[in-house]
């Protein structure tokens, strides 16, 4: 009988080493497949919609340019802002450029124009 009991027991626990490392190599297998997914995804998604996203970033951003021709705003040191300057509750566009700063706005023809802040 008690070689019985000495054989269930050792049998319960190679029974309990195999759970555990069924139970670790399922966590293994899962966490690897969740890595694997979240990389194609990123790659998939980098892959089709990066260049578009990408295009529509630099569509928005102004030139890096030093010169331009006679006259013309050096686009590079401009910068765009908005604030509630005669506190109103709105903001107002206004643009800094070389240190100096504007009021850009739309005259009653829709144009833009740039106006000396005050």
């Amino acid at each position: 009988m008690e070689t019985n009991v000495v054989s269930d027991a050792q049998s319960t626990n190679e029974l309990r080493k195999h759970s555990r490392f069924r139970d670790m190599a399922l966590v293994s297998v899962g966490v690897g497949l969740g890595v694997a997914v979240t990389f194609a995804g990123t790659f998939l998604i980098d892959r089709f919609y990066g260049e578009q996203m990408i295009r529509q970033i630099m569509k928005k951003t102004i030139p890096n340019v030093s010169t331009v021709a006679k006259g013309f705003v050096v686009p590079s040191e401009l910068e765009v802002k908005v604030k509630n300057v005669d506190g109103e509750g709105h903001n107002e566009t206004y643009c800094v450029y070389r240190g100096k700063k504007f009021f850009f706005k739309e005259d009653e023809f829709g144009r833009p124009q740039c106006l000396d802040y005050q």
